[in-house]
């Protein structure tokens, strides 16, 4: 019998058993006749949902999610929408794992970006705002951070080349790289629906 412990059981183990447990714990429970088919569901969605964020990440959702329970006594599981935002504060769910983002930016808006030269930022505002840059002012900021970063990862690259690095270049160069190579996916997988 193997050992391994999966995304839910770590998610259990580090935040939901902890909030629910009365003895050192917040005592989360749900309000008096919820059905327990909808419990169920509520702390399988938890266990699943947040399965992206480490262990370290998690801790610090329990801290924040321990302060926000609902009702009077701030006694019952918080909404969901109030988990979305902490764990986001926590740390942007991947867009590959929200099919709503992902579907938008693998449309012709994932190839428009591309095109733009705006892809990287593109992914990293959807990521962390769960929308698309609809309005202007969003382009605006999506505009922005492409400069920003393509100055900061050219920087990298030629000090890199002179032999001038600073510590954390590499480092740089390779999370900006491993970002492009994933938005590309993203917008490859338009690509490959269309040609099927």
């Amino acid at each position: 019998m193997s050992d391994v412990e999966t995304k839910r059981g770590r998610v259990r183990r580090l935040l939901i058993e902890p909030l629910a447990s009365g003895y050192g714990g917040m005592g989360f429970r749900f309000p008096k006749g919820t059905d327990e088919k909808k419990q169920r569901s509520y702390l399988d969605w938890l266990a699943d949902w947040l399965g992206y964020l480490s262990d370290e990440e998690l801790e610090r959702l329990r801290a924040c999610l321990s302060a926000h329970g609902d009702g009077a006594k701030r006694c019952f599981w918080p909404a969901r929408a109030t988990v979305v935002f902490f764990a986001q504060a926590a740390r942007p769910r991947p867009i590959e794992t929200w099919p709503e983002c992902a579907s938008w930016f693998a449309s012709i808006e994932g190839a428009k970006a591309r095109e733009e030269g705006t892809l990287v930022a593109t992914m990293l505002f959807i990521e962390r705002n769960i929308r698309p840059p609809y309005t202007p002012k969003d382009r605006r900021e999506v505009a922005a951070r492409t400069a920003e970063l393509q100055r900061a990862y050219t920087e990298a690259q030629e000090r890199v080349t002179r032999d001038r690095a600073y510590p954390d270049d590499a480092q740089m160069i390779a999370w900006y790289d491993r970002l492009t190579e994933r938005a590309e996916a993203l917008v490859g997988a338009e690509r490959q629906g269309h040609a099927a």
